[in-house]
């Protein structure tokens, strides 16, 4: 996918020129620059975006073999979705937080059939 705006690298710090890395990227994609070599050819390198930080910067897994000096168009690769993985931690955070929210409760009302309600008081 093209990446929107252009680049610059320091090391692994890439900022951006007219990007906005928080709306297109994530954590986990890569990211595919050319980079200029020795004998002034361009070769393309990917790395993977650790952290994206803002609209205009983002972290990356390692430097690419030369920072890119002039700015620089750029493509990216989603990282595919893991559903069943993003299902299951979901699921997990709500039981923790209904947990929370028992272990605070001091006590408890429930109805029954008959329209009775119940206190109970948590020991």
């Amino acid at each position: 996918i093209n990446g929107r705006g252009l680049i610059t690298t320091s090391g692994t710090v890439v900022t951006g020129d007219e990007t906005n890395f928080q709306s297109q990227l994530r954590t986990d994609n890569a990211i595919l620059a050319g980079v200029s070599t020795a004998n002034n050819k361009t070769r393309e390198e990917m790395r993977v975006i650790t952290m994206v930080l803002s609209p205009i910067s983002i972290s990356l897994s390692s430097a690419f073999s030369n920072d890119l000096k002039n700015p620089t168009p750029f493509t990216f690769i989603n990282k595919p979705r893991d559903i069943h993985k993003e299902h299951a931690t979901k699921a997990q955070m709500a039981k923790e937080e209904q947990e929370a929210i028992e272990s605070q409760a001091m006590g408890t009302y429930r109805g029954n059939a008959r329209g009775e309600v119940v206190y109970r008081e948590k020991n």
